[in-house]
């Protein structure tokens, strides 16, 4: 049926087919996948070099003298009435139905992605790195932030995706070009590797409840 398609019907019908599909990763989790390294594999790809998936991670930031945070707009909130620190949870996705060079595996560019932050005064602010878009997918972050009652929240539309404050450029990277080329080595990445230089990344942990809060 394609077959009978002018060119531009057939771009406009394999592009529908890529948007269904990577709608479906976000969808589909394999039940088989799931383990103790936080990670949640899909069975869905466009090609063999590709293993998308999500990787559930968190963090937990002490510092009892911050009153007042900027997150990303995107980003979901909670309040802690545990305690007083800022816990932060994390799914990292990789959907993506393209065809690269190399392979590229959740399991491997979790360590590409990830949010970092600078402190002004009693202010933190946070952001994400590594996140980018495509016609056939890409990578995302989704965060909840699990906040003390007493700390202010201010959202803010430049702290996560290509316009994040955080994002990486040639000049201001926070990793040099040799170590930004020995990764590549490690498994294939389209977007940026780490925030630039005046932002700090923030280790995560597994999530081994796989994001609970978020249920």
């Amino acid at each position: 049926m394609i077959k009978f398609l002018n060119l531009f019907d057939r771009i406009k019908y394999i592009h529908i087919l890529n948007i269904i599909l990577i709608i479906s990763l976000h969808f589909y989790v394999s039940l088989e996948a799931k383990n103790h390294d936080g990670l949640h594999i899909s069975d869905i790809t466009a090609d063999k070099l590709v293993v998308n998936g999500e990787s559930y991670e968190k963090i937990l930031f002490n510092n009892n003298l911050i009153t007042e945070i900027m997150i990303p707009y995107n980003a979901e909130t909670q309040v802690n009435i545990k305690n007083n620190n800022i816990e932060i949870y994390l799914i990292k996705s990789l959907a993506f139905m393209g065809h690269p060079p190399y392979p590229m595996t959740i399991k491997c560019v979790k360590d590409y992605m990830g949010i970092a932050y600078k402190i002004i005064k009693n202010k933190s602010i946070f952001a994400t790195y590594g996140e980018w878009r495509s016609t056939e997918g890409g990578a995302t972050i989704k965060i909840l932030f699990i906040v003390p009652k007493k700390v202010k929240i201010i959202k803010n539309k430049n702290l996560s995706g290509k316009n994040s404050l955080a994002y990486y450029d040639e000049k201001n990277s926070l990793i040099d070009t040799i170590e930004r080329d020995q990764r590549y080595l490690k498994c294939y990445w389209y977007g940026h590797i780490g925030p630039i230089k005046n932002w700090k990344m923030l280790k995560t942990q597994v999530d081994v409840d796989l994001n609970k809060y978020r249920k």
